[in-house]
């Protein structure tokens, strides 16, 4: 669904901020340098984002959550917000966006359809084949006893080195195991699919299916990552870097949300920018994607 009323900026700007982690709090403390944000309201934020105990221009709603969206757009609406903006994926998988901009509030944020490619990796790994975007080969299982009969099939008869394991709903970045054994593979399912698996337990909604992906990493690979600002029609790049998100050093360890970021990406070069751009713009022609488009990349032999 894509807005039809202009945004002009007025003077003194209202804005709100749907998070409450670290990158709610930096979006806050830009909002607070721009001399035309008289307000900001954070859903829910943290006490800590207020400059102290007389700081008026930041409001958080510490008992309303970014996930419960109709209550956030719902206030707006209350307090006369102007622009708000999406930090936590939760808010754009409840609708959040779509409830604005029926709301007539000006907003940076997808849809709910198009957050489906952040919310459910299966619907994400059909969407890049079907609109022939390259990604890895994959097969899908909608129980433990289907993932297991898929890992030892690609283990004992396909002889693979390594495989991807990705829960299908929402998981925050950390509902990703690679393994590189049978076992670890059966182990990484009981983690993402059954009840007392330690992923499970924090994202009970998300291990519900499971992704099992062709590892695309090795020697000859490497991770990049690209981050577009999108009305649904063009598009505007920021820096491209390289994410890291693996607990330890030498790529070791459980995935996680974010480790850290170096930007611009080091070893980028003509060939994979127009490749990087090729795949945005196929992805927002394909969808009507608006808001912040967050590429993860793998390059294997260029």
């Amino acid at each position: 669904m894509r807005s039809n009323v202009a945004f002009e900026i007025p003077d003194q700007l209202i804005v709100a901020v749907a998070d409450g982690g670290g990158r709610g709090g930096i979006f806050v403390e830009a909002f607070r340098k721009s001399p035309c944000v008289k307000k900001i309201y954070c859903f829910p934020g943290r006490d800590g984002w207020r400059s102290g105990p007389d700081d008026e221009r930041v409001q958080c709603f510490l008992k309303i959550k970014a996930e419960q969206a109709r209550e956030i757009v719902d206030k707006c609406k209350d307090l006369g917000v102007n622009l708000i903006l999406a930090g936590q994926e939760a808010f754009l998988a409840a609708g959040g966006a779509d409830m604005a901009r029926e709301a007539g509030i000006a907003v940076v944020g997808c849809g709910r359809m198009e957050a489906q490619l952040e919310t459910s990796k299966i619907y994400a790994k059909r969407f890049f084949r079907d609109n022939e975007i390259p990604t890895a080969d994959f097969d899908e299982a909608n129980n433990p006893e289907e993932a297991r009969l898929i890992v030892r099939y690609k283990f004992l008869i396909q002889k693979v080195k390594k495989i991807v394991l990705k829960a299908d709903g929402l998981a925050e970045g950390k509902g990703v195991i690679i393994a590189d054994s049978l076992e670890k593979a059966e182990e990484g399912i009981c983690d993402l699919m059954e009840e007392g698996g330690r992923i499970k337990k924090v994202y009970p909604n998300a291990g519900n299916k499971l992704v099992i992906e062709e590892y695309l990493g090795g020697p000859k690979s490497r991770e990049t990552s690209a981050t577009f600002f999108t009305d649904g029609d063009h598009l505007v790049r920021m820096l491209d870097g390289v994410d890291h998100k693996q607990r330890f050093d030498g790529d070791e360890g459980d995935m996680t949300g974010g480790m850290g970021l170096i930007a611009p990406d080091p070893k980028q070069d003509a060939s994979i920018d127009e490749q990087i751009w090729w795949i945005a713009q196929r992805i927002v022609e394909r969808s009507k994607f608006q808001g912040i488009l967050y590429l993860g990349l793998m390059v294997v032999d260029g």
